[in-house]
């Protein structure tokens, strides 16, 4: 009997369903207040509350209209993920 290959598909929701686990457990482990976790992106994506220091250096305002209504957010990378937070209003 063949032993069964995963599929590229599988291999990447399995890489994906990874890089999400090991990035909300160091997230966590900081401090950091997680919101919600979604994948099926190309790359899973983190809801904060508020970053850490280093994640806030590396972010990018980003701004998305949804609902006829601007929201500005800051986003970067993280382990593989997309970390995202309200932008603060100044």
């Amino acid at each position: 009997m063949q032993p069964k290959t995963m599929t590229p598909q599988n291999q990447a929701i399995c890489a994906q369903s990874l890089a999400l686990t090991k990035a909300l457990q160091r997230l966590a482990s900081q401090g950091v207040q997680i919101l919600a976790a979604e994948t099926g992106n190309t790359r899973p994506v983190i809801t904060v509350l508020r970053p850490g220091k280093k994640l806030a250096c590396e972010a990018v305002s980003v701004s998305c209209r949804a609902n006829g209504r601007l929201t500005n957010k800051k986003v970067a990378r993280y382990g593989g993920c997309l970390v995202q937070w309200q932008e603060e209003r100044a």
